[in-house]
């Protein structure tokens, strides 16, 4: 059936800008990967001798850009050698994507009728978002350290994780 758009309150227009805000975290990390991968895969084919012309360096960008995220993080762990918790962290931060992406919006077909039924949506989302935010704080630094070649700021990157949940949840903060 349709969704009922009469049925739809504030507190679930709140809840869904919660999820448009992890969303684009999601699609931080996901683009923070490919360009990180992207670089990687063009600095070893540079070291290998293959990079020739152009279409060399542009068919490497467009291989990766066709990549699932699972294919990205699979193919990035050869070459940076990640520790177990990194790599199981920037898994736990592709299934945060997935849900975010294809589950946590079904809330509006359920219509909870409270805001404490959203709260309780919210609370559980929390744990996930954090996830999110500190894989995104991983690939970030690896794109820092890339783009400015030299090690990410920790100040920056230590309260980066709870800033980025703190922003998300702000819609629903507010209304509540």
């Amino acid at each position: 059936m349709w969704i009922n758009l009469r049925r739809v309150n504030e507190h679930h227009n709140q809840y869904l800008a919660v999820i448009g805000r992890g969303l684009a975290v999601a699609q931080h990390l996901e683009a923070t990967l490919r360009f990180v991968l992207i670089t990687v895969e063009t600095v070893e084919a540079g070291q290998r001798g293959e990079l020739n012309d152009w279409d060399d360096w542009k068919a490497i960008g467009d291989r990766v850009r066709k990549l699932f995220l699972k294919q990205i993080v699979h193919k990035i762990n050869r070459p940076l050698k990640l520790s177990g918790s990194d790599l199981t962290l920037l898994e736990a931060g592709r299934e945060v994507r997935n849900f975010l992406a294809h589950e946590a919006a079904v809330v509006v077909s359920e219509y909870p009728d409270s805001s404490d039924d959203i709260a309780q949506k919210v609370k559980d989302l929390q744990v996930r978002l954090r996830t999110l935010a500190d894989a995104d704080n991983l690939v970030s630094g690896w794109s820092y350290e890339i783009q400015e070649k030299e090690p990410s700021p920790k100040a920056f990157s230590l309260r980066y994780a709870n800033e980025v949940v703190r922003w998300i949840l702000d819609p629903l903060n507010q209304a509540m």
